[in-house]
């Protein structure tokens, strides 16, 4: 019962919502595209560690303009996203695909300069723990965020794969030269689900607060119409008055006349 759910669940990534539903996504989008510039901004400095870690620290010289370049593109990205002037979904997209090219060119010189299969293997790691540049989309509302990220990250390993040298090719079995596929279009799925999580608990949350206004409209009616029906202060000669109503809530179940 609970797969079938799940499943009609990650199906329902590709349908269109009702219009009210797409119409607070849409406000919310901007915000948590917004606080996705900004993680992505801090967390690629954590590449930078790469230049202490074997086998890149011989290559510091080599990988230090890439890392540099990443930081160029991540950081247009803040400025696109506090300027407003410029769509930033499609800005998202481009500085993501140059920036994970980037540091996918880090990993073929590496693998280029030094082939052995130690350095492979470590690469290999490398690049499954760059999983988490896939999941990072699914900090956004966009349905595909997750499912671009994670095919372009295909393409880029199948690219490595292809140009991977001729002495690791022959000492190497295809399952671990295309492992970290698996784990790529793994992170997509998840990310997805975690997208698809948030759209609909915003959608939830949306749906109710119109339904507690259409119901908080209500009771105001409610409360005019039984205000109606008490009675007004009236001028009786040689006859002073007060009263005093007050309800618990918006409407009460007392009536008194006289």
């Amino acid at each position: 019962m609970h797969g079938s759910s799940f499943g009609r669940g990650f199906l329902d990534l590709f349908k269109s919502g009702r219009s009210s539903e797409s119409e607070i996504l849409h406000l919310m989008n901007e915000k948590y595209d917004k606080e996705y510039t900004n993680y992505t901004f801090f967390i690629h400095f954590f590449f930078y560690f790469l230049i202490i870690l074997p086998p890149f620290f011989e290559l510091i010289s080599s990988i230090i303009p890439y890392l540099l370049s990443i930081t160029i593109v991540r950081l247009i990205l803040v400025i696109v996203s506090l300027l407003k002037k410029y769509k930033l979904s499609y800005a998202i997209y481009i500085s993501g695909v140059i920036s994970d090219a980037l540091f996918y060119i880090i990993i073929g010189i590496t693998i280029q300069s030094h082939p052995s299969i130690e350095n492979f293997y470590l690469t290999n790691a490398y690049l499954m723990v760059s999983s988490i540049l896939i999941l990072l989309y699914s900090l956004r509302l966009q349905k595909f965020s997750c499912v671009f990220s994670g095919a372009y990250f295909v393409i880029f390993h199948i690219v490595y794969v292809i140009l991977l040298p001729q002495s690791i090719i022959s000492e190497t079995q295809l399952f671990s030269r295309i492992f970290p596929i698996i784990t790529f279009i793994g992170a997509s799925v998840i990310g997805s689900v975690f997208i698809f999580n948030k759209r609909r608990n915003l959608s939830d949350l949306y749906r109710y607060s119109e339904e507690r206004r259409a119901m908080q409209q209500e009771l105001e009616l409610a409360k005019k119409v039984q205000d109606a029906l008490f009675p007004k202060e009236s001028k009786i000669h040689g006859l002073k008055y007060k009263y005093y109503r007050k309800n618990p809530n918006v409407i009460g179940g007392d009536f008194f006349d006289f």
